[in-house]
């Protein structure tokens, strides 16, 4: 194994005690990732947009001026 994963493994993990710290844990990571994939996606579209004003093959011209 990998010492960076073995390192964020050993942190992630929580106690017997401390159930309720890795399902805060669990969410908050798939929270940081949902976010980051809707970023992601937000630029994407932004380029995309941004490419077809340039070439000027957008249907109505009126959306890039």
């Amino acid at each position: 194994m990998r010492f960076e994963l073995f390192l964020a493994m050993r942190y992630l993990k929580a106690k017997r005690r401390q159930a309720v710290v890795g399902v805060v844990t669990a969410i908050s990571i798939a929270g940081v990732a949902a976010g980051v994939a809707a970023l992601i996606i937000a630029l994407a579209i932004t380029n995309a947009c941004g490419a077809i004003c340039k070439t000027g093959c957008w249907p109505t011209r009126g959306m890039c001026n």
